[in-house]
C-alpha cells in the first residue's frame, strides 16, 4: 500500500494530518469491479495504521455510481469509519446522480472530500453546493497558482478545509499561508528524498512484489529505448533505479519531479556486464545481486583474515594460524558451492527464457506482439477469440522453496493438464513465474466460462510431488472478450488488468 502525506501547518512546525492512499497501478483499474476491489483492499490495510489520522481513499463516481450500497456497507462495518474520507473526483456526472451519492454518503456519517479541484472537469456551482458539507476541497497547483484570488474567496466562505495539492517550494508554502490555506500535499515534503536515496543505495529488490517489479522493469526497457542511450544493462539498471525512487516517492513520470530525482541519483556501478540480454526479470536481479553480494562478503572476509594473519605472525602464535587458515578455507569453499548453484540457476533461466526449449512454451518478449499476431489472425479466419488467464501462486512458492529444476518440472506438469484441456493449436503463453495466457479461437462465452470453471477444478485438486513434500496447484482463472471496436492496446491494458485482478482479488 502506498500512502501520500497531507500536512498540517500549527505553530510554524508541520505535522502530519493524514494520508492519501494510492492504487500501486492506477492505469490497470479500468473498471468499476476492479475500483471497488481496490477500494475495499485499502480499507481493509489502513485498520493497522495510526487511528488519530485521516485516511483519504480515492474511488470513482462511476464506481460510486454502480457499487454505492456495497461502498456504504463496507465503511458502515469498518472499525475505523471515523478516519475514513472519501475523495470524489470532479468528474461529467449527471447532477441528479451527483446529488443521490453525496446525499447517502452524507446521511451514512462518511466524510467526503472534492479531489483535484482547479483541473479541466470542476465545476464552480458544484463548489458553491457543497463548500458548506463535505470535510476537505483539494486545491489543484494550477489554480491556486494562477487565480489566488479565488483561493482566497474559497478559504474565506468555505467551512470545509482547503487543502492545496502539488506544493513544491517554501514561497509557495508562505504564499498559500497567506491566503488562508493550512494544509498542504506534494513535493515539497518529499523534499528528504535525497536522504532516501543515501540510504537507499543498494536497492532491497527483494521486498517487491513480483508484479511491482516487473512493471518497473518494463518502464525502465521503454524508457531506455526511447531514450537513444546505449542500450546496455547498466544504463537499464540505472533508468529502473529513477523508477523506483518514483515509485516510493509517488513522483510521476516524465515531470519535473522526476528529473530532480535523476539529478540527485548517482549511478549505481554494481553491474558492469554487458552480456546479459536487456529484457531481464526479477529472478535474474535476485541471482546477480546475491552472487554480488557474496563476492563482497569474500572480499571483507579477505580482509579480515589478512589482519589476523598479520597479528598471528608478528606474535608468531602457530595455532592462530592454522585456525585462520581452516576457518577462512571453509568459508571460501561454502561461498564457492553457493555461487555455483546460483550461476546453474542463472544459466538454466537464461537457457529456457531465451531459447526456449520447455514443450509447449512460448517465449514472450512482447506481450504486445503476441496479442497483436493473434488479433489479426484470429480477426482473419474465426472472427474472434478469448484470453484466459490462469495465475497459479504455487509455482512462485516452489521457485522461491526449491530450485528452477524443480519449477521447470512443475511447469511442464501444468502444461500437459492444459494440453488434455486445450487443442493441441491453441497458444499458451508463459506471461510470468506464475501467470500463463492462453488464447481460445472461435469460442462463445458460456463455452469458455465452463472450460475455465473445470480447468481450475482439475488444477485446484492436483498435487504435485517434489523434493519428498506434496504441493497443491491451486489456482485463479479469468478471462476476456476483445470487441472489435478495440485496438490493440485496448486488449493489451484488459490483459495486464485481468491479471492483476486476478493475484490481488
Amino acid at each position: 500500500m502506498r500512502k501520500e502525506g497531507i500536512y498540517k501547518l500549527e505553530d510554524g512546525q508541520f505535522k502530519i494530518e493524514g494520508y492519501e492512499i494510492l492504487a500501486d497501478f492506477p492505469h490497470l483499474i479500468v473498471n468499476t469491479k476492479l475500483d471497488l476491489s481496490t477500494f475495499l483492499l485499502h480499507l481493509k490495510q489502513i485498520e493497522k495504521e495510526d487511528k488519530t489520522l485521516k485516511y483519504h481513499l480515492n474511488i470513482k463516481m462511476e464506481t460510486l455510481k454502480n457499487h454505492l450500497d456495497e461502498v456504504v456497507n463496507a465503511l458502515s462495518k469498518s472499525p475505523i469509519k471515523e478516519c475514513i474520507v472519501i475523495e470524489l473526483l470532479e468528474e461529467d456526472i449527471d447532477e441528479k446522480i451527483l446529488e443521490e451519492i453525496v446525499s447517502k454518503l452524507l446521511l451514512n456519517s462518511v466524510k467526503i472530500s472534492i479531489d483535484d479541484f482547479g483541473t479541466k472537469s470542476s465545476n464552480f456551482d458544484r463548489l458553491l453546493k457543497y463548500k458548506d458539507i463535505v470535510d476537505s476541497i483539494k486545491i489543484d497547483r494550477i489554480l491556486w497558482k494562477n487565480m489566488p484570488y479565488v483561493i482566497e474567496a474559497i478559504v474565506k466562505e468555505s467551512k470545509a478545509d482547503i487543502i492545496a495539492e502539488k506544493v513544491e517550494t517554501e514561497e509557495e508554502i508562505k504564499s498559500l499561508e497567506k491566503m488562508g490555506i493550512r494544509l498542504f500535499q506534494g513535493w515539497y515534503f518529499k523534499s528528504n528524498f535525497d536522504k532516501v536515496i543515501k540510504k537507499s543505495r543498494e536497492l532491497e529488490l527483494n521486498d517487491f512484489e513480483e508484479e511491482t517489479m516487473s512493471y518497473l522493469l518494463k518502464e525502465a526497457i521503454k524508457m531506455t529505448k526511447k531514450s537513444g542511450q546505449i542500450a546496455d544493462i547498466e544504463t537499464l539498471l540505472e533508468n529502473f533505479k529513477y523508477l523506483y525512487f518514483a515509485y516510493k516517492l509517488n513522483v510521476p513520470v516524465n515531470s519535473e519531479e522526476f528529473s530532480k530525482i535523476k539529478n540527485f541519483t548517482k549511478s549505481n556501478k554494481k553491474i558492469s556486464s554487458d552480456s546479459l540480454p536487456i529484457d531481464i526479470t526479477t529472478t535474474e536481479i535476485k541471482l546477480i545481486n546475491y552472487a554480488i553480494g557474496e563476492l563482497k562478503i569474500l572480499s571483507e572476509e579477505i580482509g579480515d583474515t589478512l589482519k589476523s594473519l598479520r597479528k598471528a605472525i608478528i606474535t608468531k602464535d602457530i595455532d592462530s594460524i592454522e585456525n585462520i587458515y581452516i576457518k577462512f578455507d571453509k568459508k571460501v569453499k561454502n561461498i564457492e558451492i553457493d555461487l555455483k548453484e546460483k550461476i546453474l540457476d542463472m544459466k538454466i533461466l537464461v537457457s529456457t527464457k531465451y531459447n526456449p526449449a520447455i514443450e509447449g512454451l512460448l517465449s514472450r518478449n512482447n506481450l504486445r506482439g503476441v496479442i497483436l499476431n493473434a488479433h489479426l489472425e484470429y480477426k482473419r479466419s474465426t472472427g474472434n477469440y478469448f484470453v484466459i488467464g490462469i495465475v497459479v501462486p504455487t509455482l512462485t512458492e516452489i521457485y522461491n522453496a526449491l530450485s528452477y529444476n524443480f519449477y521447470e518440472h512443475a511447469v511442464k506438469d501444468i502444461l500437459n493438464i492444459l494440453r488434455r484441456v486445450f487443442f493441441s493449436d491453441t497458444p499458451i503463453i508463459n506471461y510470468d513465474l506464475e501467470t500463463f495466457l492462453v488464447l481460445k479461437k472461435n469460442s462463445n462465452e458460456n463455452s469458455v466460462k465452463n472450460i475455465a470453471k473445470r480447468l481450475e477444478g482439475i488444477l485446484n485438486k492436483h498435487e504435485i510431488l517434489l523434493n519428498k513434500k506434496f504441493y497443491n496447484l491451486k489456482s485463479k482463472i479469468g478471462y476476456i472478450y476483445p470487441t472489435e471496436d478495440e485496438n490493440i492496446d485496448d486488449v493489451v491494458l484488459k490483459v495486464e488488468s485481468m491479471i492483476y485482478e486476478l493475484k490481488h482479488f
